[in-house]
């Protein structure tokens, strides 16, 4: 049995009554998941699908189903098939795609009529579960903990997703890399930034069941009404999510003499985030913020611990025991302590490929180091500290910008919400910084550039603003910066026309 089960199985017999999921609807034990895995399993055993196969799951936003969903998931992993996450934002060209590339035999889907390109579809919406029958048709567990486990995909920030295929124990090694710096015991109940079914309610669903916790399945709080409930109604604990979930959390009027109980443990990852609002979040939600860097391709790399000072911006914590990592400089050479250059890292679980793009893993993947995009340095105590991605820099008349040197500076006016920076094509420049901005209050893009002006350095000023509802983000809560140029150029060539 794969080391995935492994872990769901030792805790259905240690703790069969204890809760392994939670949801809108209720909770499911260890034992009763456990139950009805293996029920799955036999279901689609008589349906054809063998150890080997590759199974892609339609995943779907409604999440009555989410339950479902993971037992498909957790089931062909007992059968020793590959599963190929059909997310619910991907849109329907996209997956045609993508089962072009990967041979997937089969499609399960949990409502009648998913359709998936050309693949054979097995309707799960008409399997009872309960029939005593799938359990008596179970085979035995696979064995294989190197095969092929899980097609898993990139935040897609940059441009496309890209495909890492992790092995059945390759896939716990990544889960287990930090080993468990957040103290998960079986008592404990985790929020993911995105419920499952998503790439990062993924993560968080292995990361606490590994420990024999529950991964609770609802949305991420957007005030402090809502943190309440999540905490007083469905036994929160744990609460993961990304900097602009806090943003908008604190950006929120907590009621007068409302005092939620803390929380045991706050995760933010995803993206840069000031010291003052980890400092704020260390006063008013819990004591014990994490900040975790990392990436798909090795799991977590670096941790900010409640014990460790908060610093400068940038800093991410120490680094991960068995992670190696260097700052190299122009010409692929090593730094010494403290020197900024480009960073790379290599661990005995990492990815060492994308599936079907020599291109990219010709440029991320080289000499046995992983090349994420970001630049920063390390410490002789191994102490990480990140200066942005290097091609987030923008090119304007040869003067280099750091969005992440000038972002947390925007981010001060008390007008401002979230901002981004980002180098849009300019035919005279080369790249002009925009300033997507998210307000608070009236205020005009003129005067808020004027407001800049006071602590801003003249080079690094945003030459336009452009107000926005929101800021596209991943599930992750990443930055969609590509988006935000295709938004701005689009939004330039129309009033061209006009």
């Amino acid at each position: 049995m794969g080391g995935v089960l492994r872990r769901l199985w030792h805790f259905a017999e240690v703790q069969p009554e204890a809760p392994a999921f939670i949801d809108q609807r209720g909770s499911t034990s260890y034992g009763e998941l456990r139950r009805r895995v293996q029920a799955m399993a036999g279901w689609l055993h008589e349906r054809g699908v063998r150890s080997g196969d590759v199974v892609a799951v339609v995943l779907e936003r409604n999440l009555d189903n989410a339950l479902a969903s993971l037992e498909q998931f957790y089931a062909l992993a007992y059968l020793g098939a590959a599963v190929l996450p059909i997310y619910p934002d991907v849109p329907p060209a996209n997956v045609a795609r993508l089962v072009s590339r990967i041979p997937a035999r089969m499609a399960i889907a949990v409502s009648p009529g998913r359709a998936v390109a050309d693949l054979p579809l097995l309707d799960a919406s008409t399997v009872d579960l309960a029939a005593p029958r799938w359990l008596e048709r179970v085979p035995p567990p696979a064995k294989d903990d190197a095969g092929p486990f899980l097609y898993h995909f990139t935040s897609g920030t940059t441009g496309d997703s890209k495909i890492i295929l992790f092995g059945a124990e390759q896939f716990v090694d990544w889960s287990l890399a930090p080993s468990n710096p957040f103290g998960f015991t079986p008592g404990d109940r985790l929020l993911p930034p995105g419920p499952w079914p998503s790439k990062a309610g993924l993560r968080d669903l292995f990361r606490v069941q590994i420990f024999g916790g529950a991964l609770v399945n609802l949305a991420f709080p957007k005030t402090w009404q809502e943190l309440a409930i999540r905490v007083d109604r469905h036994g929160v604990t744990c609460i993961s999510g990304s900097p602009s979930q806090l943003r908008r959390l604190l950006g929120v009027e907590r009621p007068p003499g409302m005092q939620p109980r803390r929380l045991r443990v706050l995760t933010l990852a995803g993206a840069p985030i000031t010291p003052s609002e980890i400092e704020t979040a260390r006063r008013l939600v819990t004591p014990n913020v994490y900040v975790d860097y990392g990436s798909n391709e090795i799991s977590m790399i670096a941790l900010l611990r409640p014990e460790d000072p908060i610093g400068s911006r940038g800093n991410v914590g120490r680094m991960i025991p068995k992670i190696e990592v260097e700052a190299v400089d122009d010409e692929n050479r090593p730094l010494p302590p403290g020197g900024i250059g480009l960073l790379r890292f290599r661990a005995p679980w990492m990815a060492n490929s994308y599936v079907d793009n020599p291109a990219d893993t010709a440029e991320r993947f080289r000499g046995g180091w992983f090349y994420p995009g970001d630049r920063g340095s390390i410490t002789a105590d191994r102490t990480l500290t990140l200066e942005g991605r290097a091609d987030d820099v923008i090119n304007f008349a040869s003067i280099k910008i750091t969005p992440a040197d000038v972002e947390p500076e925007l981010l001060k006016h008390p007008n401002v919400a979230d901002v981004v920076l980002v180098g849009v094509p300019d035919p005279g420049a080369g790249e002009v910084p925009v300033a997507f901005v998210v307000l608070r209050g009236k205020i005009t893009g003129a005067e808020l550039t004027v407001d800049w002006a006071q602590w801003i350095d003249g080079k690094e000023m945003p030459r336009r603003v452009v107000t926005m509802q929101e800021i596209p983000r991943n599930p992750e809560g990443k930055v969609l910066r590509n988006k935000l140029r295709e938004i701005y150029l689009a939004a330039d060539a129309a009033a061209k026309r006009s």
